[in-house]
């Protein structure tokens, strides 16, 4: 019998359940089909990078391997993350030198977003399989076959209507009163924003689970008086589904506090209006990635705002007392320390009262990932997951940046966490 493990670092808080949404879905997927048990298993591992951070060194891998004791495993599946970044090629090699023999499969979005071949087999030479893309076909996939003679790289479309709920089959077992904890409605994201990595690169789809699917995983939050339900869509608020799905969340009236991510300017229409209406019926909390309000920034990121419409639905929720939160970007092309502090001055003129606002880091794969040159970004590495961020470019030095973080650290987001 063939024998998987996925391995993966996660950012696991304190309340939450003990691995990400994304393994769950891997397992729930794999267990569901007919061979499992019979053909093939797989387990999982999940190395909280919350607890360890910056700090994880050959030695630790050496002992992770130590407790893993992989040769009970033909495949070994690991997420690549731009916060297991810094150590995952280091800890390719410990893995080789090891003498594990058996399939090493790489998914996640530093897999999926490096767009060349040739690219991948050099950065990260010790493995046999890339998955790029979402994973739960591809993953079975490669799990049968046989460690292949030649690198391959797999892209298998799924069918999310044969993905199963974590937490209907129990793959993710919630506790009553459970603090909090994540879920999706839908993958990928319809915008083209060239700092952001959310999108599906080989079709720019939208993947919906089923109503009948989410609906039930509602009445299951409810029977366990779950507290909070943080939704993982890039944009909730892209259709019809968004609305139905509010108007469940008031029929089975949940205490739960639901925190979504939304955009100001689907709020325009007819099914913005009764989004609203049904949002003042229930205990949630908005997040709008407005990122920034400077014409010459916003069309060159290619994000668009529509500032009027921004005004007005701002007045909107303030006048309804909805709950909700507007992040903004520093580091971005041809803002300068005035611009950045003339955009957090205007949200709080227009008594915005929980704002946030994060550096620029350039993710694989994204249009401004390949312009670095163009904007004279340079990069440090800094904070808990060596992660580098850009901290001067053209139009702002070092000393800016610095200027444009003490800014950031002095607001105050409420409830993002």
């Amino acid at each position: 019998m063939k024998t998987a493990l996925i391995l993966s670092f996660d950012l696991i808080r304190e309340g939450e359940l003990p691995k990400s949404l994304a393994v769950a879905s891997l397992l729930a997927y794999l267990k569901q089909d007919a061979r499992y048990g019979s053909e093939f298993t797989a387990e999982s591992k999940s190395v909280n990078m919350w607890y360890y951070r910056n700090s994880i060194s050959n030695e630790f891998l050496w002992h992770l391997l130590e407790e893993l004791d992989l040769h009970r495993y033909d495949t070994l599946a690991i997420s690549c993350y731009i916060w297991n970044e810094y150590f995952i090629k280091d800890f390719l090699q410990v893995i080789r030198r090891s003498g594990f023999q058996g399939k090493i499969v790489l998914g996640g979005y530093q897999i999926s977003y490096t767009s060349k071949p040739e690219q991948l087999f050099d950065e990260y030479p010790e493995a046999d399989i890339y998955i790029k893309g979402y994973a739960e076909k591809s993953l079975l996939e490669a799990i049968l076959m046989p460690r292949p003679a030649e690198k391959k790289i797999l892209k298998g479309e799924v069918d999310f209507s044969l993905i199963p709920s974590v937490y209907l089959t129990g793959e993710f077992p919630i506790e009553q009163n459970m603090k909090m904890i994540r879920w999706e409605t839908q993958r990928g994201c319809p915008y083209v924003c060239s700092f952001c990595a959310h999108r599906d690169l080989e079709k720019g789809k939208v993947y919906k689970h089923e109503l009948d699917k989410i609906f039930a995983e509602l009445a299951f939050f409810k029977g366990k008086n779950v507290q909070k339900v943080n939704a993982l869509d890039p944009i909730f608020n892209g259709g019809k589904n968004a609305v139905l799905i509010l108007e469940e969340i008031a029929r089975l009236q949940m205490n739960t506090l639901f925190s979504f991510q939304v955009r100001f300017e689907n709020f325009k229409n007819v099914l913005g209006k009764k989004f609203l209406d049904f949002a003042e019926k229930i205990n949630i909390n908005l997040e709008f990635g407005l990122q920034t309000i400077v014409e010459k920034e916003f069309y060159t990121i290619e994000r668009p705002n529509n500032l009027q419409v921004v005004e007005s639905v701002i007045q909107e929720l303030n006048e309804r007392g909805i709950s909700y939160e507007i992040s903004m970007i520093y580091g971005l092309p041809h803002q300068t320390l005035e611009s950045f502090q003339y955009g957090i001055d205007w949200l709080l003129q227009k008594n915005v009262e929980n704002i946030a606002a994060f550096p620029l880091m350039l993710l694989k794969g994204t249009k401004l990932y390949d312009q670095k040159e163009e904007f004279g970004f340079v990069e440090k590495v800094l904070g808990d997951f060596n992660i580098p961020t850009v901290v001067s470019s053209n139009t702002f030095s070092e000393d800016e940046w610095w200027a444009m973080k003490e800014i950031a650290s002095q607001l105050n987001p409420k409830v993002r966490f």
